[in-house]
């Protein structure tokens, strides 16, 4: 669950950060257009990168779809 949590949570700070700053008028409205670029294309895979990364993709809970878990049809 606390893993969950962790990978979730950035994701969302950033976009209430985002938010935040867009709402209280700290930019004005011409800088939203390259911060939603770099965010797309910089931000966004560098959150994705380390997950995929660091996940184990052995494939180990996966069932074929109409099989039981003994492995007889």
């Amino acid at each position: 669950m606390t893993g969950l949590i962790a990978g979730v949570l950035p994701v969302f700070l950033m976009i209430a950060l985002g938010y935040g700053l867009r709402k209280s008028g700290f930019l004005p409205d011409e800088a939203w257009r390259p911060i939603e670029k770099l965010s797309i294309n910089i931000f966004y895979p560098s959150f994705l990168i380390p997950a995929i990364w660091h996940a184990d993709l052995a494939g180990g809970g996966a069932t074929v779809a109409g099989r039981r878990r003994s492995g007889r049809p």
